[in-house]
């Protein structure tokens, strides 16, 4: 359903290593270079996949023999870890690639630089810091496209490359009084198309409990792959 590059790139990561246990339902890999010690990553059909760095899986004693997922989260807290950072991550059907590239952007987006600061510093000023939060956009990321509309930027998303691969995490937000009018709509569809057409894979995550930016996925054509979980920053 998905692109080789997307399901390539998770199964790289969780299991591509020294599979430590497997229930049939929640696999455990060890994954030395895991930043963070341990990630999570659960897809449709109840799969679950942890990845443990060798340290995380000495000290919990996961490593040794099969968990259930509960007694998993028990023994990761029992460690001051915690899988509480959550994303539903969502990318593009591989059946519905031709359809994208066939379509046009909208007329209003446009690629933004460094000459549309004051548009962009505009537009962040409106919004809350939790929805800027979620979103992550900036003016100086890998790629950027805008909805300018009377001279104003109502819209905006942009994308960085993630982990040095062929796939580009993209985030967006929209202007809290142009909301509901499908702007962050027709910007995902417009960046999905750009990135596909120069042969990267577009990544758009959101939180679980986002169901207006899941809604927004949706509507641009992507579709949910599963939700990953690593510790919080906090």
């Amino acid at each position: 359903m998905f692109s080789q590059v997307v399901t390539e790139f998770w199964d790289r990561t969780f299991t591509a290593a020294t599979p430590a246990a497997d229930d049939g339902a929640c696999t455990v890999v060890l994954a030395p270079h895991l930043a963070g010690g341990v990630a999570l990553l659960a897809t449709p059909g109840d799969r679950v996949r942890v990845a443990l760095t060798p340290e995380v899986a000495e000290s919990t004693g996961l490593s040794a023999e099969t968990q259930p997922l509960v007694q998993l989260h028990r023994r990761l807290g029992a460690t001051g870890l915690s899988l509480d950072d959550s994303a539903v991550l969502h990318y593009l059907p591989e059946q519905d690639r031709a359809a994208l590239l066939s379509q046009a952007p909208a007329a209003q987006v446009r690629r933004l630089t460094a000459a549309d600061a004051d548009l962009f510093t505009a537009l962040v000023a409106a919004c809350s810091p939790a929805d800027l939060d979620e979103a992550e956009v900036a003016l100086d990321d890998w790629d950027v496209l805008g909805v300018v509309s009377d001279g104003a930027l109502t819209a905006v998303a942009s994308a960085y490359l993630w982990a040095d691969s062929q796939i580009a995490d993209l985030g967006v937000i929209t202007h809290p009084d142009h909301r509901g009018q499908g702007r962050a709509r027709a910007l995902v569809r417009a960046f999905c198309g750009r990135l596909v057409a120069i042969g990267y894979e577009p990544q758009y995550r959101c939180d679980p409990e986002n169901l207006a930016s899941a809604a927004v996925a949706r509507s641009a054509g992507l579709a949910a792959f599963g939700t990953w979980a690593t510790p919080s920053d906090d």
